[in-house]
C-alpha cells in the first residue's frame, strides 16, 4: 500500500514538470494557434498600447453645476462631465491648496486629462477668471455710477468704480465726468449676475482721420467741394477748428479757396460727413523739400536732406507750421532732430522759401515675434529673443487668428506665439496695428 502511493506521487510531480514549461513557452515555429487565441492576444495588444500612448486631451467651459466629485461643464460643442479623483491637481488662483470644494458654478475651467466614452477624467483643473466682455457703441445717458451704451445688438448698462480705467485721449485723468451723451466709446469689463458691465476699461473711440488731394470745384459759405483725380467729389464741411495754409496769406480763412485751387485736405468723419481739419492750398509752382532739422538761426532753419545737403530753409510771417500735438505752432516749437516736410519754392540752390513747414511724426514702424508673456487692460507683455515690450491696443488694432471669426482681444492667452506690427512709442512700447496668432 505504501509503494502504491509513493508511485502516485512521482507520477503527480512528472506531471507538473511537464505541463509548466508547456504553458510557459512560446507557440513553436510554424505553429500559429488557434483564431480564439491569436484574436485575444490581439486585442490584448491593442488596448495595452492605447493605454500607453493616449495622449492628453483638454476641456474648457464654463461649470454649470458640481456632482460629488464631478463638474458638469458647457461649451459650444455642448455638456462634458469631468471626473477628479484624489489626484487630481487644482489650479485656483489666489487660492492656496485649492480642491474641488473651491470650484463655483460660473466658473470658466480649463480641464486635462483623458477622455473615457462619454466622461473625462481630469489630471488637472485650472480656473480662469471670466472672460470679458468687449462692447462699442454710443452713449445715450450717463449717471453719478454707471452710463448707458447702444449697440448694434442691445442696449447695456455699464457700472464704473474706483478700479474703472479711462482711456481719452488729450484728457488729464479722465473719468466718468468727462462722458458725453452721443460719443462713441469702447468698454472693457466683466459682466455681472443682473446683464449689466462692470467695466475695467472705457476707450474714447477715435474718429476715422484721412488725407484727400484734388481740385476746388465750387465754394460755399461753410462747405466747399474738391474733385479728386478719378472723378469722384467731396463736398467738406469747415467749423471754427478748421485750420487753413495759403502761401503769403497770413490769416486765411474759406474765403481765400478759389475754384480752380489744388488742395490737401486733411478730413475726418463725424457721422459719415466729412470734416475739414486742415486745408493746404498747393500752388502751382510749389516744390516739396525732406530732410532732418539742423539748427535754427534768426528767422532760417538749417535742413540737413537725405543726401547730407545743408539747406538753409527761410521763414517768414506767412510761413505756416504743422507740429503734431501743439495747436498753435511757431518757429520756435521745432526741435533739433525733428523730420520736416516743408512746401514752398527754390530761391537758388542751397536757399528754399518756406510756405508751409510739418513735423513729420516721431512715430516709427516696429514689429516682432514672441510669446505673451501676461495679459492686461487693453496692452500685453510681449517676450521675443531681443526683450520684453509692452504691446498696446485701441479700437482700430486688427487681429488675425486662425480658425477664429471675428477675432479680438479677449482671444489672446498668456503662453501664446504672436506677431506683431505697429507704431513704436516714445516710451519705448509698441501701438500694435496688427496682431497675428500662429497656429
Amino acid at each position: 500500500m505504501k509503494k502504491h502511493w509513493t508511485w502516485l506521487l512521482v507520477l503527480a510531480v512528472l506531471s507538473l514538470v511537464v505541463a509548466v514549461p508547456a504553458l510557459a513557452a512560446p507557440p513553436a515555429p510554424g505553429n500559429k494557434g488557434s483564431g480564439a487565441e491569436m484574436g485575444l492576444q490581439q486585442r490584448a495588444g491593442r488596448a495595452l498600447s492605447a493605454t500607453f500612448q493616449r495622449r492628453p486631451a483638454r476641456v474648457m467651459g464654463t461649470v454649470v453645476s458640481i456632482e460629488g466629485n464631478t463638474l458638469v461643464v458647457e461649451n459650444e460643442q455642448g455638456t462634458v462631465k469631468v471626473l477628479t479623483d484624489i489626484f487630481t491637481r487644482f489650479v485656483i488662483p489666489g487660492v492656496e491648496s485649492p480642491g474641488i470644494a473651491d470650484v463655483e458654478a460660473g466658473n470658466y475651467i480649463v480641464a486635462q486629462g483623458q477622455r473615457r466614452g462619454e466622461s473625462f477624467h481630469a489630471n488637472s483643473v485650472l480656473v480662469r477668471p471670466q472672460k470679458p466682455r468687449r462692447l462699442g457703441g454710443e452713449v445715450t445717458a450717463v449717471g453719478t455710477d454707471s452710463f448707458t451704451l447702444v449697440t448694434e445688438e442691445e442696449t447695456v448698462t455699464v457700472l464704473v468704480d474706483d478700479q474703472t480705467h479711462f482711456r481719452f485721449p488729450g484728457v488729464e485723468e479722465p473719468g466718468l465726468g468727462d462722458v458725453v451723451v452721443g460719443e462713441k466709446l469702447l468698454v472693457i469689463g466683466q459682466p455681472t449676475d443682473e446683464g449689466a458691465v462692470l467695466a475695467t476699461l472705457v476707450i474714447r473711440s477715435r474718429p476715422r482721420v484721412g488725407e484727400i488731394t484734388g481740385e476746388v470745384t465750387t465754394v460755399g459759405g461753410a462747405s466747399f467741394t474738391v474733385e479728386r483725380r478719378g472723378g469722384a467729389a467731396v463736398t467738406f464741411t469747415v467749423d471754427e477748428e478748421t485750420v487753413f495754409l495759403v502761401p503769403e496769406i497770413a490769416e486765411p480763412t474759406l474765403a481765400d479757396v478759389q475754384e480752380g485751387d489744388t488742395v490737401r485736405v486733411r478730413v475726418q468723419l463725424e457721422d459719415e460727413t466729412p470734416v475739414a481739419l486742415r486745408v493746404v492750398v498747393v500752388p502751382p509752382t510749389a516744390a516739396a523739400l525732406l530732410g532732418k532739422m539742423v539748427s535754427v538761426e534768426g528767422s532760417t532753419v538749417q535742413v540737413e536732406t537725405r543726401l547730407e545737403q545743408i539747406i538753409a530753409v527761410q521763414t517768414d510771417s506767412t510761413t505756416q507750421f504743422v507740429i503734431p500735438g501743439i495747436d498753435v505752432p511757431t518757429l520756435a516749437d521745432l526741435r533739433e532732430g525733428d523730420m520736416l516736410r516743408i512746401g514752398g519754392e527754390w530761391v537758388d540752390t542751397e536757399t528754399f522759401h518756406a510756405w508751409v513747414i510739418q513735423v513729420q511724426s516721431q512715430g516709427r514702424v516696429g514689429k516682432g515675434n514672441g510669446r505673451i508673456l501676461s495679459l492686461g487692460d487693453a496692452e500685453f507683455t510681449l517676450g521675443s529673443p531681443h526683450g520684453t515690450v509692452r504691446v498696446l491696443v485701441n479700437d482700430e488694432t486688427r487681429y488675425r487668428f486662425p480658425d477664429v471669426d471675428d477675432p479680438g482681444f479677449d482671444d489672446l492667452e498668456a503662453g501664446q506665439q504672436v506677431g506683431v506690427a505697429g507704431l513704436l512709442q516714445e516710451d519705448g512700447s509698441l501701438l500694435a496695428r496688427w496682431v497675428g496668432r500662429r497656429r
